[in-house]
């Protein structure tokens, strides 16, 4: 029994409890990155299976079940992990006193709020309820039997968490940092998402299901009279246009101050920008995910898309152009501290690969242009093309350019480094989502040339039917437009970096060195170490390891590409279980890193909040999380015996990526520099070359064995817009996921 015992608390306690400090230090970093891992992969598997039974297509008896069983599951354990918290704030072991005096007026305006829209909800439940009961009545026992059981328990579940942020307010309690706390609060915040947003798909699905029959849309509805806009007339003093500006940058200049002591913690000119950022993003996905889906078919829709797309472009060469010739001081890091990050030039290198692929593309566009002209020459619609793939061509070089010659300085504080940043990575986010809509458009075009074409109709018709396009470009679409997406994401991770760095440069001076080896450094970066030229022989059994772990699902892809394409079944089936031998050795790779970090290295007392790379790095392991529970579903409803390895397939790729997240980022809340591990540095190599072949293999082969998946979202069109936006991510966190594990092998190797 105590083996048992030890196995499991192995098993759920030790990415979890990993690096809590014998005082039970409130300050200490004990998990909590591995809670936020955690949870965000648990909302990525609730939303797609919320989101796929609650919508229109698969709403019927059987969905209804499984949304109810799933619902009441996460409500009975959310309010039995309330409960649990309500004891657990009765014992002094888990809870502290908050230093605070009075709780502020916010919060007790919140309180009364929470205690509203509680009552609101649970006269909702009640209504519910009742409406149960008269069912019962008439004779209808079963199903709504179980329906009055849901809705009591979500009157406890509502009742019970009230109660619990009442008390704890109340008393001015905190809760001790344990794996138990986190485990608990994790599967309330999990059970309070599943229920919004069964709630919200479920008002979506009821939505279309009204419109769908009777929409129809005035395409002249939209036409705009700008002459209200054009008669206003032209500023008559320069001094009304700058107070007019400086008006506009005030928000941004917030907190930049010169006045400003270096160890003030304002953080002003970073909130702005980024509210700036999210709001813009937005209101640019409502508007291209609107307009570009009818780009061809529609020639004010393709007007709206080139102008607004050419439009961030443009702003974003200028803003990269501000940010190269600023005046604010740039200081290279190698002058103040002795750090660098050990995948900074594996990332440079990656990145100017990523940007020839996307220049290739804008070049074959080019070359289709050009043949258009020759066809079309009194078109000169079509000389628009040739413009926005040379702005295009500008706009990825100079980005490639400043990264790489940037790469090591710190910026000053600054309204240019806000804004350039702010629209580089708008610019960057405008491009990539563009492309994936109009490639999802491309795909599924029959007849471009219907009757609401007419300045672009020989534009479109020429493109359709270029021999470029079908004999080159329609082959290099599916390869590189995940290559887009990791550009534009790597390039605006450097920028937000660069970003951070100028907020945080004026720390950096007061810290010596040594203090840097113990506690970190300021940047993004780690120490310095010096290279090594010992312990050869275990790198290279590493690297023989992580080949012979690949090898399987590596010789599998090379038949099912290039030899067996029609009758495969069997293949496919092996190919479901190399994974699975590959998912499996990582997972054990990763408890035994966990284990011994946990017994021979200390944590940082300070807490440190996710960098940029470890927020991207989250983002990412979300989408691979939401791809392997497609993957799940499909395998649950296939009812065929040789989709069991797909079951397990996609059972162990949701472990790897969570255990594998968690130790990437937990692994930098340690000291490292103090002892140099041989097993560590050779399980961190393993980690970077099985994600950097399993990058390749996803970049390549990304038609795998998802034939079917379709009948899940609905239809094939559903799937495409489904597949096309989590397998980039899919490829983006094997990428992401072999720098840093390349960066910790750096750390702690001998």
């Amino acid at each position: 029994m105590r083996k048992v015992t030890k196995l499991l608390k192995v098993i759920f306690l030790i990415p979890f409890s990993i690096g809590n400090s014998e005082e039970r230090s409130v300050c200490a970093m004990d998990g909590s990155c591995s809670a936020v891992v955690l949870f965000t992969c648990l909302v990525s598997i609730m939303l797609v299976v919320v989101g796929t039974f609650s919508g229109l297509h698969r709403f019927n008896e059987v969905s209804m079940k499984v949304i109810w069983g799933l619902l009441v599951t996460l409500v009975t354990v959310g309010t039995f992990n309330i409960c649990l918290n309500l004891i657990l704030l009765h014992s002094r072991r888990f809870r502290i006193t908050s230093p605070r005096v009075e709780t502020d007026a916010s919060t007790k305006l919140q309180l009364r709020f929470l205690w509203l829209f509680g009552i609101g909800l649970l006269l909702r439940t009640s209504l519910t309820i009742a409406t149960d009961i008269e069912c019962v009545v008439q004779g209808f026992v079963a199903s709504y039997i179980a329906s009055i059981f849901s809705s009591a328990m979500m009157i406890v579940f509502i009742i019970s968490e009230i109660r619990l942020i009442t008390y704890m307010y109340k008393h001015k309690l905190k809760f001790v940092r344990s794996a138990w706390i986190y485990y608990a609060i994790g599967i309330v915040l999990l059970a309070n998402a599943s229920v919004w947003f069964n709630f919200a798909a479920i008002g979506i699905a009821g939505i279309l299901h009204r419109t769908d029959t009777n929409l129809s849309i005035d395409h002249n509805s939209f036409d705009v009279d700008t002459s209200v806009f054009l008669d206003k007339g032209n500023m008559k003093t320069f001094s009304w246009l700058h107070g007019i500006v400086k008006t506009i940058l005030l928000p941004f200049s917030s907190g930049t101050s010169p006045t400003a002591q270096p160890d003030e913690s304002n953080m002003n000119e970073e909130i702005s920008p980024t509210l700036t950022f999210a709001h813009l993003v937005s209101c640019f996905c409502i508007v291209l995910g609107i307009y570009s889906g009818k780009q061809t078919t529609d020639d004010t829709a393709r007007a709206i898309v080139w102008g607004l797309v050419m439009g961030l472009v443009s702003c974003g060469v200028i803003a990269l152009v501000v940010l190269i010739f600023s005046n604010s001081v740039i200081i290279p890091q190698s002058e103040n501290t002795e750090t660098k990050d050990y995948s900074m030039n594996l990332r440079i290198i990656f990145l100017w690969l990523f940007g020839l692929a996307v220049i290739l593309q804008s070049a074959v566009n080019f070359a289709i242009d050009l043949e258009c002209v020759q066809k079309f020459p009194e078109e000169n619609i079509i000389y628009i093309g040739f413009l926005s793939s040379s702005v295009l061509v500008l706009f990825i070089i100079l980005q490639m350019g400043a990264i790489t010659y940037f790469r090591n300085h710190y910026f000053n504080k600054s309204v240019q480094i806000n804004f350039a940043v702010v629209f580089i990575s708008l610019a960057n986010f405008g491009l990539w989502f563009n492309s994936v809509v109009s490639n999802l458009n491309d795909t599924y075009t029959t007849n471009p040339n219907i009757s609401h074409m007419i300045i672009f109709k020989n534009a479109t018709s020429c493109y359709f039917d270029s021999k470029i396009q079908h004999a080159l470009n329609s082959k290099l679409t599916p390869f590189l437009l995940p290559t887009r997406m990791e550009f534009f994401i790597l390039a605006s991770s450097f920028f937000i970096s660069f970003w951070h760095s100028s907020s945080k440069q004026q720390n950096c001076h007061s810290r010596v060195i040594s203090e840097e080896l113990i506690h970190g450094v300021c940047d993004e970066t780690t120490a310095l170490l010096p290279r090594s030229t010992e312990n050869r022989a275990s790198h290279v059994f590493a690297i023989m390891i992580s080949i012979f772990l690949s090898l399987p699902t590596f010789l599998t892809w090379l038949l099912l590409s290039f030899v067996y394409k029609d009758d495969s079944d069997h293949l496919n089936t092996a190919y479901e279980i190399c994974h699975c031998f590959n998912s499996l050795a990582i997972i054990v790779i990763v408890y035994i890193t966990f284990d011994n970090l946990s017994r021979r290295y200390i944590i940082r007392e300070n807490h440190r909040p996710l960098t940029t790379s470890e927020t991207i790095l989250v983002f990412s392991s979300a989408g691979v999380v939401a791809y392997s529970t497609y993957g799940l579903l499909f395998a649950l409803q296939s009812q065929v015996s040789e989709h069991m390895a797909a079951l397990f397939r996609n059972i162990f790729w949701i472990l790897e990526t969570f255990l594998q997240t968690s130790l990437l980022i937990q692994c930098q809340r340690y000291v490292l520099s103090e002892k140099r591990s041989k097993l560590l540095s050779s399980f961190a190599l393993v980690i970077t070359i099985t994600n950097l072949i399993n990058w390749f293999l996803y970049s390549v082969y990304q038609n795998g064995p998802t034939e079917g998946r379709e009948l899940i979202v609905g239809n094939k069109r559903n799937w495409a817009y489904v597949k096309t936006i989590l397998v980039p991510l899919l490829i983006f966190y094997r990428f992401t996921s072999a720098m840093n594990s390349y960066s910790l092998y750096n750390q702690i190797k001998p």
